[in-house]
């Protein structure tokens, strides 16, 4: 179980280093069972095994009015050093100003919020399967052979709070198996008049999007070999293929931050352009999201896009070692390794549409 979280506002103050306080209160559980059976007959030693994980993962971080780009639920303030530059004034004289003196004042020139904080669960399995004989030829060479299977479901999101690109019909479809679209219960209605929707249905997918990847044979080879008469010196050798774990911001996590469940509000002053001499500040620490400078969705928002094959990388590993005794109390040992990473499919990145 893993378990983190802070709870402070993100300020950017220009010409400083950002002081940001992304609250994520997180829980990853994860689950082992490890079965395993050897058995001894003659010269062979046979082994057997699986390995079973369910993972699950629980994200408190922005609710139904999740964001990606808005960044933080406590709240972002930008200082610019506009107040400080005096530009509230019209007709007046003004300067660059001073943004850590505007961050004192507490007058921002922009300020955003993700929304309120509700869970995000997220749910994916590794199973995993080998067979395997060490075969005991004769005294000289012994031999190490067998297989893994592992599969690896895609991860799923808790409430089907993702929606997935479509490219070719320039929109986004909510995983339902219909033909119209139906609102989602959490969907942030502001949202879903927005943008274009359609169903995974309608664009020929089914409702978990991806395909799974289930072709993942793991061989594996070894020896160990004595090629003179005594034990002083030893060849050994192994290959085998090997695939990694898709971890949970890989893949359907992307797209709980696409619309409609991603919200929150933009607030950007005034300053300058208002009439009124002087003009007071209107982004300030006390009043950091007024309505009347709020805006509306975005005209081209933030999508994120991962591809339907998105599958495990694979790796592929060689060793061979030679291993010499010297007298009764000193050995010698030289080894080659080698290993050659292969990802068969990359996750596309985030796209601005």
């Amino acid at each position: 179980m893993i378990c983190s979280g802070t709870s402070i506002p993100s300020f950017s103050i220009s010409g400083y280093t950002t002081a940001s306080g992304l609250h994520i209160l997180s829980t990853e559980n994860d689950y082992l069972l490890t079965p395993n059976l050897s058995w001894v007959k003659g010269k062979h030693t046979f082994k057997f095994g699986a390995d079973e994980t369910g993972y699950k993962n629980y994200i408190r971080q922005g609710g139904p009015a999740l964001s990606a780009s808005l960044g933080n639920p406590l709240g972002t303030l930008t200082f610019t050093g506009a107040w400080t530059g005096n530009k509230g004034w019209p007709g007046m004289g003004s300067s660059q100003g001073n943004t850590f003196a505007d961050f004192l004042l507490g007058t921002a020139s922009t300020s955003n919020y993700a929304g309120p904080l509700t869970e995000i669960v997220t749910y994916s399995r590794d199973w995993e399967f080998y067979a395997q004989d060490t075969f005991q030829v004769n005294s000289k060479l012994t031999l190490n052979y067998g297989l893994r299977y592992v599969y690896q479901s895609p991860w799923r999101i808790r409430d089907n709070r993702v929606s997935y690109l479509d490219l070719k019909n320039n929109k986004l479809a909510l995983p339902q198996d219909s033909d119209t679209v139906t609102t989602p219960p959490l969907a942030i209605p502001s949202l879903m008049s927005a943008y274009p929707y359609e169903t995974t249905k309608q664009a020929g997918w089914p409702t978990s999007y991806f395909s799974p990847d289930t072709n993942n044979f793991a061989p594996r080879l070894g020896f160990a070999y004595r090629p003179f008469s005594g034990t002083r010196t030893v060849i050994r050798g192994g290959w085998g293929i090997y695939y990694n774990f898709i971890p949970g911001f890989i893949g359907a996590h992307e797209n709980i931050f696409n619309p409609p469940w991603r919200s929150g509000s933009s607030f950007n002053s005034q300053l300058p352009g208002n009439p009124t001499a002087p003009f007071l500040p209107d982004l300030t620490f006390q009043n950091p999201f007024p309505s009347s400078v709020q805006s509306g969705p975005a005209a081209n928002p933030l999508i994120y896009m991962t591809q339907q094959n998105l599958v495990n990388p694979i790796m592929q590993q060689w060793t061979f070692t030679l291993e010499q005794q010297l007298g009764n109390d000193w050995a010698v040992r030289g080894s080659r390794r080698c290993s050659h990473a292969r990802v068969r499919s990359l996750p596309r990145p985030s796209v601005s549409c």
